[in-house]
C-alpha cells in the first residue's frame, strides 16, 4: 500500500471516528470515546500524524474535572440531606426545638409553597410529605455508594428521580440543588463538544 492509499485510509477511518466519538459523548461513554480517540491517536501516528496526539488525556481530564466538582457539590449535598430529613420529622411530628427552628425549618422546606401546590389542603400536602420522607431517608446508603462508583450517568438518574419528588412537595432547596447539578454536566457536556470540534479540525481532509 502506498503513501496515498495508507492516507486515503486514515481519512475514512477518521471521520468515522468522529462521528462515533460524538455519539458515545452523547451518552457520556467517556471511556469507550478515550479509547477510540487513543486508537486513532495510533492510526495517525502509523502516517506520521501527530495532531491527534493528546485528546485521550484532554478528555479525562474534563471528566475528573466535572468528578471532582460533582464530589465537591455532594458533599454539600450531604449536608442537606441531613437538615432536611431531620425538617420532614419535626414538621410530620410537630415537633421543634423553638419558634426559630420551626421558621427554620418551614423555609427549609417550602411549606407554604409545598400547601399552595395542594391548594392548601393540609392532609394532602401531608400525605404527600410523608411519602417523599419515606423514600428520603433510605437514600443516603445509596447516594454513598454512588459517589465511590464516580458512576455520573447513575448518579443523574437519581437526581432526576429526586428533583421529580421534591417538585411535589415544591422543595426549592433541593430542586435548587439539582440544578447545580446538571449545570455541572451541561459545563461538561459543551467543553466535550468543543473538544469534539477541535479534533475534528485537527487533520485537514
Amino acid at each position: 500500500m502506498d503513501n496515498n492509499e495508507e492516507f486515503a485510509l486514515f481519512h475514512m477511518k477518521f471521520k468515522a471516528s468522529i462521528k462515533k466519538i460524538e455519539e458515545l459523548l452523547e451518552i457520556r461513554d467517556i471511556q469507550n470515546a478515550t479509547a477510540l480517540f487513543d486508537k486513532m491517536q495510533q492510526e495517525a501516528n502509523s502516517v506520521k500524524i501527530t495532531a491527534l496526539d493528546g485528546f485521550s488525556n484532554k478528555l479525562l481530564s474534563i471528566r475528573q474535572n466535572s468528578i471532582k466538582k460533582i464530589q465537591a457539590q455532594l458533599e454539600e449535598f450531604e449536608i442537606l440531606f441531613k437538615q432536611f430529613l431531620e425538617g420532614c420529622e419535626a414538621v410530620l411530628h410537630n415537633q421543634f426545638q423553638n419558634e426559630k427552628a420551626k421558621k427554620e425549618i418551614i423555609v427549609l422546606l417550602s411549606v407554604h409553597e409545598g400547601m399552595a401546590h395542594y391548594n392548601s389542603d393540609a392532609k394532602a400536602y401531608r400525605e404527600e410529605l410523608i411519602e417523599f420522607y419515606n423514600w428520603f431517608k433510605g437514600v443516603y446508603d445509596l447516594l454513598d455508594q454512588l459517589i465511590k462508583n464516580k458512576n455520573i450517568d447513575t448518579l443523574m438518574e437519581f437526581f432526576e428521580e429526586l428533583r421529580l419528588r421534591a417538585q411535589r412537595i415544591e422543595a426549592k432547596e433541593i430542586i435548587h440543588f439539582v440544578s447545580l447539578i446538571n449545570q455541572t454536566l451541561t459545563q461538561e457536556q459543551t467543553q466535550c463538544k468543543l473538544l469534539l470540534e477541535s479534533y475534528q479540525k485537527s487533520v485537514e481532509l
